[in-house]
């Protein structure tokens, strides 16, 4: 191979190991289109905010039936503590994940084979958005996510 040819090559490899690192990082957009609650409360009300399509995320009870990717949101009013109970449907032996950001900012991820409780501190005021991240049908599988409850306790200030 030419030396030329090689150097020039360069710029391409090293544009395409960088995206392909982005592209596995979790991501949740920061534009936000949909209904969301925009005044203070003292229990903030999560809202379908972004669905993919038509019935992929349903309310269900305390919490939401979430079928395709999407997001839920709420404003929170100060820093406090997110309850989730949450199951996962697995597809390919990964369950269904579940990315949080406030803001702009990625706060986690958890991943969800079967229901558990998580706990996850959110540090100050903002919009708070919970995202199922991982859809995907895999012959007879299907991964989907099940928020059963939602609860978020501010601090007191």
């Amino acid at each position: 191979m030419n030396w030329k040819v090689a150097t020039g090559l360069l710029p391409v490899i090293a544009t395409t190991i960088f995206l392909s690192i982005v592209a596995t990082r979790p991501r949740v957009p920061p534009e936000f289109a949909g209904p969301i609650q925009t005044a203070c409360e003292k229990t903030p009300k999560f809202s379908i905010a972004v669905p993919q399509g038509p019935d992929t995320i349903l309310p269900n009870g305390k919490g939401f039936e979430m079928n395709g990717f999407g997001w839920l949101a709420a404003q929170v009013c100060s820093p406090g503590t997110l309850r989730v109970i949450a199951a996962g449907d697995s597809a390919d032996g990964v369950g269904a994940r579940m990315d949080v950001t406030l803001n702009t900012e990625w706060l986690t991820s958890e991943t969800f084979s079967s229901q558990r409780n998580v706990v996850i501190q959110i540090p100050k005021a903002g919009l708070l958005k919970l995202a199922f991240t991982n859809d995907v049908h895999i012959g007879k599988e299907d991964r989907n996510l099940h928020v059963r409850d939602l609860q978020f306790q501010g601090q007191v200030q």
